[in-house]
């Protein structure tokens, strides 16, 4: 009558690379500097890092089933 959901147990890796280092970089300096808003640009990276985090966590958050 009902269906059963099965779930595998899946590995997956998350890759960091220094395109990722280097593209934050990028983005926090330009609104540290350009838009001259350090400010923002801490909470920015903060969010990104944190974003990043959760994924690592959880990497099937924002998986689309």
């Amino acid at each position: 009558m009902g269906a059963k959901e099965s779930r595998s147990s899946k590995t997956y890796t998350l890759a960091i690379t220094q395109n990722y280092y280097h593209n934050l970089t990028q983005i926090v300096d330009y609104i540290a500097f350009v838009n001259k808003q350090p400010t923002n640009a801490l909470k920015i990276a903060d969010g990104i890092n944190r974003t990043l985090h959760k994924i690592m966590r959880n990497p099937l958050m924002y998986a689309s089933m």
